[in-house]
């Protein structure tokens, strides 16, 4: 059985016309899924375009500072490590 778009089943649950399968005969029962799912005006997103470049630089500035923050925290336990080995 073809499994259909979610644009059908969701004119299906606000019709709420009997076009949902409900018995194991029909298909899926996907009333229990229908229940959670946001319909698609609440999760639409206008397309916004993209700068590649900018986007790769946020990326890599956040991936160099929790590379940063990381051998900060391991240098600072080195230290402590140290200081207390000391007699």
């Amino acid at each position: 059985q073809p499994v259909r778009p979610v644009r059908e089943l969701d004119v299906a649950l606000c019709s709420r016309a009997s076009q949902l399968p409900t018995t194991p005969e029909e298909g899926v029962d996907l009333a229990p899924l229908m229940q959670c799912l946001c319909s698609e005006r609440q999760v639409f997103e206008a397309d916004a375009p993209w700068d590649h470049e900018l986007v790769f630089q946020e990326v890599a500035s956040a991936i160099n500072a929790d590379i940063t923050a990381a051998e900060e925290a391991e240098a600072d336990d080195d230290k402590d490590k140290e200081k207390n080995a000391m007699p």
